[in-house]
């Protein structure tokens, strides 16, 4: 995990992608599932179904080695203010993929139509995804 408990404590979206948390990070998974029992929303990204997608608001099965096009998936359907006013103060080197986004007007409509195809994504996934961004 590379957020910390109090990151989870004050969050109102928890992403989970590319770890077993409740197995590999007993203390941390016990805090997810505390959080998401107190109203916080969960999305759980993982090729294998781990225990925390039963519980997860939205549960993406994604396919082995298709992390990028997810995280380039969200950053695409991301809303202004989380792309452009949280992402930039608390993630390094994202200021460059940023302009590419807002520079390519066919950014948005081909990241969709790829993550589909990479991942298995209908687009019912991805509007699903939009609710919590």
């Amino acid at each position: 995990m590379t957020n910390t408990i109090e990151d989870v404590k004050s969050a109102d979206v928890i992403f989970v992608t590319g770890s077993n948390t409740t197995e590999a990070h007993p203390v941390m998974g016990m805090m997810i599932r505390q959080a998401v029992a107190e109203g916080k929303k969960l999305i759980v990204a993982d090729p294998k179904r781990i225990d925390l997608a039963n519980i997860a608001d939205v549960y993406l099965q994604i396919k082995p080695g298709t992390s990028v096009a997810l995280s380039n998936t969200m950053l695409n359907i991301s809303t202004p203010h989380v792309a452009d006013m949280m992402i930039p103060g608390n993630t390094r080197g994202i200021t460059d993929l940023l302009k590419v986004k807002h520079n390519n007007k066919n950014t948005g409509s081909f990241a969709n139509e790829l993550a589909e195809e990479l991942m298995d994504f209908e687009e019912e996934n991805i509007e699903r995804l939009k609710r919590f961004l």
